[in-house]
């Protein structure tokens, strides 16, 4: 499995160019350079980003949720992020945001949360069990000053909580993390896997 794995990812490094190896490689350890953002190029952006969207949008879970709450998926800090994300590749920042809106429709159904900031309070019950678990925290900065957030589902020794509830809790605590810095979103987060231990779904 581990030798599959790594056979895929060195393919993939393999058919990158030498640039797109170096930029890769600059991400990875935290070194990239960073983007002046002024507020002429971010504006700019933005305009690239909403032409994206406006040919990608129809019938997709983005589009619903932008009948329910504009302001809410229109939300300028909320689209810059996703520029961020991604150096300001405004394609990409598409892809991923009409991405984020499915997984969130995965997760929190059709109703109202779909288009707002979730909150503690719209989490139930099992999903704040879930946070208390401390299977997915937040441990500190690495070198680069990135933020780390930490899984160990081997941690689970709860009462029938399924991985549903698991992921609301990280949707929750990985979406706080973003918003809450500007530096999480320029500079990424890092997530360890420590994947050891009875972690199988209980569902």
């Amino acid at each position: 499995k581990k030798q599959e794995i790594d056979a895929l990812l060195s393919e993939a490094m393999n058919n990158l160019t030498f640039q797109e190896r170096e930029e890769q490689q600059e991400v990875l350890h935290g070194v990239a350079k960073d983007i002046a953002e002024e507020a002429s190029f971010i504006e700019k952006a933005l305009r690239e980003l909403d032409a994206h969207i406006i040919r990608k949008k129809a019938g997709t879970v983005y589009e619903i949720a932008e009948r329910m709450n504009p302001a809410y998926v229109h939300a300028r800090a909320f689209r810059v992020m996703f520029l961020r994300a991604n150096r300001y590749d405004a394609e990409t920042s598409a892809k991923q945001m009409m991405k984020f809106f499915e997984v969130k429709q995965q997760l929190f159904g059709n109703g109202k949360l779909l288009a707002k900031d979730i909150t503690i309070d719209d989490l139930d019950e099992d999903d704040r069990e879930a946070l208390k678990w401390g299977g997915f925290q937040l441990a500190g900065r690495d070198s680069s000053n990135r933020q780390i957030m930490v899984a160990m589902p081997g941690l689970r020794n709860l009462r029938n909580l399924q991985v549903q509830n698991e992921l609301r809790a990280r949707f929750f605590t990985a979406m706080n993390a973003l918003s809450s810095e500007q530096t999480h979103q320029t500079k990424g987060v890092v997530t360890i896997l420590y994947a050891v231990g009875n972690f199988k779904d209980r569902s």
